[in-house]
């Protein structure tokens, strides 16, 4: 007889074990029945035969948002990520719903930890834009080209990063400032001693910046990539999320970071030995130096060695202890040649650090080649061939993503370096060293090209919100209409009891302003293209020499218009993370950003997919009772650790199906968790979601992995004779979540059934229909009405009432499975 896990225990972390922050234990609350549970003895009769367990969306919510109940307590994960059910003290749980809710949100939402991450944008894009890449069998030369050139603009932008840092601190700060009497009283200890010293203390200030980025990149790849599962999906080629590797990331992660901390130490290397003055064959021997640590950060960037797809999973080999040691020799290599400005004579005759200028603008021009070279390999593919409504952008999302990634890190760069230009009271700021009096402070033109980059950006913005509310109102008119011509998909079609005029005008507003997310692509695209055309001309217009008047005071107005708003947009996203209430303004773009690995920049934001898959796909194994796989398998080790000596009491819970619900956010994790268990275990599982953008958003603009090809073969492996274990339901008020799949008939294109292959289409589309639709609000009310119903549009799913005979269904026909 085939070996099975043993039944789940409800504790954390082990049969005794429960969180501090509860007001009791699992252990004697599960015994005195006040939590629902299905023990493994058969004493609770009124229990649920099939668990139904709830992932939430973005913000964070509650367990008790999640479980629509006031009491909860955890029984099992951690005090970042756990597992909870509801909690009746001082009642009984006997009859009530057995539903367990995953809450992940402390993986993304604390605010001490992440407040870093938010000038790092930057970084969460370009790692965004690899998984953007063309859907295709395999990888081809390509998408391989494509991903190495998306790490070197990772690379680019640690470098531009890095040299921001020594212009406000070495060139700023100890340079010029302290030259021209311009730092503040106190700071006059700092002012008052040599360039040397002070240029020795700046440029430890930003090996400290590097070594900051370092250390949170590190504990964070231990706490997140190192995550693993140690289960053995069934492998399917076309779907990538299925791969027994994909969400192990460490080594990538680690690899790369040696890289970008050698290339980080490099740029400081090179500003240390700059500077004219005694020992000129030292300066330029450590120049060379610099350039040949560099150069050999970038090849190893560029090559298959760094990329996560090919290495993702491989155990350390003796490369990359080698790496290791490379990183911190650079490391060491800087920090003394530093330390060594203390001695070491500086003629300070220039008026501005040398080799400011021609770094900042290098790296901008590094970004940009590498970015020409990115949307090249994507061109190549023909992306738009799969569609115009199953790609984002004619499938140029990556090229995109990189784009903007690049534009804002170059905003961010140069809003930073003017805010503390004016700080330190600068009066004036050019590019022309010529023409350099008193107290004006030089600054390298990438701070002018950022400012005529942010008036760029902001009327591009202003233009697509004219057009984007030009177009909601008159869509929102076609909805509205109630003639006989009115088209099928109008407010007045779609419910089955007419309105009146008020009723209809404001639903099909709310349906109109929630379907501007699908032109999600053309904002992107308007707002990446132009500001970077601009960005790249303006450079190339004052590396020329020729820095036109009106576009001087353009560029300086833009700049301070690029102080305030990156302060304002910071202020206001960190309130977001520290205010739940205020979370879901950015908690979206923010959830979707780190919810992929880290592939081209190890010092972006970390995944917490990387954690809560493999946490959850653990969790429902033991739920089933799959089959153990090996000493490595987690789901082993944590039955270990919950056993209890025999005639203990505890809270042993019997196995049994269990319906997977993912809401918004939680959706894709959903998903991907069905990916990756086998299908031996997805026979006792159902799905369903709520408010998905698995296709609206993450099918187009991912496609590789929530493409229809995809979402098909997760709909065929949940299908049997008796019908289809999914359903997705769909509000048209929702401005996120969407249908699973095209619509049937003329919506699926030709180039889109040519693209997937004829051997999944047809079969899915004979397939029961997944996807089912809400009425948000359920009726349309009349004019008289004092109180009408309310639109919920992306939120409170869970409460819903249409929903709930959904859930019953999949449960029925998964106790009816029950062997």
């Amino acid at each position: 007889m085939e070996q099975r896990l043993g039944p789940i225990t409800l504790g954390v972390g082990a049969a005794d074990g429960y969180s501090g922050d509860d007001l009791t234990n699992p252990r004697t609350a599960t015994l005195a029945g006040e939590v629902p549970y299905l023990a493994a003895d058969g004493t609770t009769l009124l229990a649920d035969p099939v668990l139904e367990l709830r992932i939430h969306g973005v913000g964070g919510a509650s367990a008790s948002d999640n479980l629509q109940t006031p009491a909860t307590v955890q029984v099992a994960g951690d005090g970042t990520a756990g597992f909870y059910r509801a909690w009746f003290p001082g009642g009984s749980a006997a009859g009530q719903p057995r539903r367990e809710a995953y809450c992940w949100g402390g993986l993304n939402t604390r605010a001490s930890s992440r407040a870093l991450y938010l000038m790092l944008v930057g970084f969460m894009l370009v790692n965004v834009a690899h998984w953007a890449l063309p859907a295709g069998r395999g990888r081809g030369l390509a998408n391989r080209v494509g991903a190495a050139a998306l790490r070197v603009v990772g690379l680019a932008l640690t470098v531009a990063f890095i040299t921001t840092s020594v212009t406000v601190l070495g060139d700023l700060v100890a340079w010029q400032a302290p030259a021209r009497g311009a730092l503040p009283s106190w700071l006059g200890w700092y002012a008052r001693r040599d360039v040397g010293p002070r240029l020795a203390l700046a440029l430890l200030g930003v090996l400290g910046v590097l070594g900051a980025l370092h250390w949170v990149s590190a504990s964070t790849t231990r706490s997140y990539e190192a995550w693993g599962s140690g289960v053995q999906p069934d492998e399917d080629d076309a779907w990538p999320l299925t791969g027994r590797r994909f969400w192990c990331g460490e080594l990538a992660v680690n690899r790369q970071r040696h890289c970008h901390v050698a290339a980080g130490a490099a740029v400081v290397l090179l500003f240390a030995a700059l500077p004219d003055g005694s020992a000129d064959w030292l300066r330029y021997f450590l120049a060379a130096l610099a350039g040949a640590i560099a150069f050999v950060a970038l090849a190893l960037v560029a090559s298959p060695w760094t990329d996560r797809q090919h290495i993702a999973g491989c155990a350390p080999g003796w490369g990359d202890a080698v790496a290791r040691w490379f990183g911190r020799a650079a490391l060491a290599v800087a920090a003394v040649v530093a330390v060594a400005r203390f001695w070491w004579r500086i003629d300070d005759h220039a008026h501005a650090l040398p080799g400011d200028q021609p770094m900042q603008v290098w790296a901008v021009v590094a970004e940009f080649a590498a970015l020409v070279v990115l949307s090249a390999a994507v061109l190549l593919q023909a992306p738009w061939r799969a569609g115009r409504r199953e790609v984002m952008g004619f499938g140029l999302a990556a090229p995109l993503l990189a784009g903007l990634g690049c534009v804002v890190a170059t905003i961010f760069g140069s809003a930073l370096t003017l805010a503390v230009a004016n700080v330190i009271g600068s009066p004036k700021v050019t590019v022309d060293a010529g023409r350099v009096r008193g107290e004006t402070l030089l600054l390298p033109s990438t701070v002018y090209v950022g400012g005529l980059g942010m008036i760029a950006a902001v009327l591009v913005a202003v233009l697509v919100g004219i057009y984007l509310l030009t177009w909601s109102r008159w869509e929102a008119d076609r909805l509205a209409r109630t003639d006989e011509a009115r088209d099928a998909d109008s407010v007045a079609s779609s419910y089955p009891v007419a309105g009146d005029e008020p009723s209809i005008r404001a639903v099909s507003t709310t349906w109109a302003r929630s379907a501007i997310t699908d032109h999600a692509a053309t904002g992107l695209a308007w707002l990446t293209v132009p500001t970077a055309g601009v960005l790249v001309a303006y450079l190339i217009t004052l590396s020329a020499g020729a820095n036109p008047a009106p576009l001087a005071r353009t560029a300086q107005v833009g700049g301070t218009i690029g102080v305030f708003l990156t302060a304002y947009f910071l202020a206001t996203l960190r309130s977001a993370f520290l205010d739940a209430s205020k979370r879901k303004r950015f908690g979206f773009v923010w959830d979707v950003g780190t919810f992929w690995p880290r592939a081209t920049h190890p010092f972006g934001p970390p995944c917490y997919a990387e954690r809560t898959v493999p946490e959850v796909v653990t969790r429902i194994r033991r739920m089933v009772g799959d089959v153990p796989l090996g000493p490595d398998d987690a789901a082993r080790a944590q039955e270990l650790a919950e056993r209890v000596p025999p005639g203990v009491p505890a809270p042993v819970e019997a196995q049994s199906p269990v319906l997977l619900t993912g809401y918004s956010q939680g959706t894709p994790i959903a998903v991907a968790v069905m990916a990756q268990l086998p299908q031996r275990v997805r026979e006792r599982m159902a799905l369903l979601t709520l408010a998905a953008p698995i296709r609206r958003l993450y099918g187009r603009a991912f496609p590789a992995y929530f493409g229809p090809d995809q979402l098909g073969r997760l709909r065929a492996a949940l299908t049997t004779d008796s019908g289809v274990r999914w359903r997705n339901l769909v509000r048209r008020s929702d401005y996120i979540g969407g249908r699973a799949f095209a619509a049937p008939g003329p919506e699926v294109a030709p180039e889109v059934r040519a693209e997937v292959g004829v051997d999944v289409v047809p079969a899915v589309r004979w397939l029961p229909e997944v996807d089912h639709g809400v009425y948000d609000p359920p009726v349309l009310w009349g004019k008289h009405d004092p109180s009408p119903p309310a639109t919920h549009r992306h939120s409170d799913f869970f409460p819903d009432p249409q929903g709930r005979p959904h859930a019953v269904e999949l449960s029925a026909e998964l106790a009816r499975r029950r062997p």
